[in-house]
């Protein structure tokens, strides 16, 4: 009987973990929409608050808040994504046609050498460049079909995170394996790196990338609004940055007009290098801080693993919530250090 009982007992386990596994798997494919809509759902329940107080009815406050919020989002979106389609079509052609050009790549190549010191294959760079961004475009225009399903269940669970908020919040806190006062400290955790790090980081990374992008129109580089999202994606990654794209611009611009005797391009190539150090660089200097204070104290190198860790496992959606998973771990490895100091271990 004892045997049968055992039996039975393993036979439930493994059928519980058939259960758990499939439902798992179930939920992959869509992990990304239900992390971030709940992210999304939380940043935003203080104007869902709002609306609930003057109306006094869940529902059409839940259905306001994810309409204006499906407004705001959704209609900028639609224009931005086909403003880079185009533009970004444009910066491949550009690219294509320099790099076809042997004789001026020869030539750059000749006058870096000299006058810098470097001896790289110019071409090589300038290809895997273009490699990149095409690349990236690409797939980001394939997957498509994808990102409206994703989009389209990101705003249908993020009504349902707004109208069931407390419920869900009051289910965590029994789930988490914590005391009472621990599961407070890694909410508020949560809290203040949301603020931190989406009003912080991605507002100073979309404001960089604003400015980059009327620079690029200022100093006539083609695709402005191509480049300036670009810029946008490289501020978010720490010791990296915008640098990266209007350094290289400013350069290929100094070397054409060097190569030309165009003393216009040349004025036009220093001009753009002088305003990404003064003014797209030093962006996030100032504008972070005031935005992010002491909420949220990372250091670079846990926001950077955070970062890149996030973008392998989940895609762009990793920038924000990379670094969320760090912090949260060290703050868990944090609590459990002092309760080890409490027992006297």
């Amino acid at each position: 009987m004892t045997i049968l009982q055992d039996n039975k007992k393993y036979i439930s386990l493994i059928i519980i973990l058939l259960i758990i596994g499939g439902a798992v798997a179930l939920i992959f494919p869509f992990l990304i929409s239900i992390i971030t809509s709940a992210l999304a759902a939380y940043l935003f329940y203080p104007l869902y608050e709002k609306i609930y107080k003057k109306i006094n009815k869940q529902r059409l406050s839940a259905l306001l808040t994810t309409l204006i919020i499906t407004l705001l989002i959704l209609l900028p979106a639609i224009a931005i994504i086909n403003g880079l389609a185009i533009q970004a079509k444009s910066a491949y052609t550009i690219i294509v046609d320099n790099v076809g050009n042997q004789e001026q790549l020869e030539n750059l190549q000749a006058l870096t050498k000299e006058k810098l010191g470097l001896d790289f294959d110019l071409g090589k760079v300038i290809t895997d460049f273009a490699s990149f961004i095409t690349s990236f475009t690409k797939d980001f225009l394939t997957s498509l079909p994808n990102k409206i399903i994703q989009i389209f269940l990101f705003f249908f669970l993020f009504y349902y995170y707004l109208k069931e908020g407390p419920e869900i919040i009051k289910n965590l806190k029994e789930l988490l394996p914590l005391s009472k006062d621990n599961s407070k400290k890694i909410l508020k955790k949560v809290d203040e790196l949301l603020k931190a790090i989406v009003f912080g980081s991605l507002l100073t990374a979309l404001v960089q990338g604003a400015i980059g992008g009327i620079g690029f129109l200022i100093f006539g580089i083609d695709s402005p609004l191509f480049w300036g999202f670009v810029m946008a994606i490289f501020a978010l990654i720490p010791m990296i940055g915008t640098a990266v794209v209007w350094l290289p611009a400013s350069l290929i611009l100094i070397i054409t007009g060097y190569i030309n005797s165009n003393a216009w391009m040349i004025g036009k190539g220093i001009g753009l290098a002088i305003y990404g150090a003064l003014i797209i660089s030093l962006v996030d200097n100032f504008l972070k801080p005031y935005l992010i204070g002491d909420k949220a104290k990372l250091h670079p190198a846990i926001v950077l693993i955070g970062i890149l860790g996030g973008i392998s496992l989940m895609g762009f959606v990793g920038i924000i919530i990379g670094p969320i998973i760090m912090a949260l771990a060290l703050s868990i490895i944090e609590i459990y250090k002092l309760e080890m100091k409490k027992q006297g271990r």
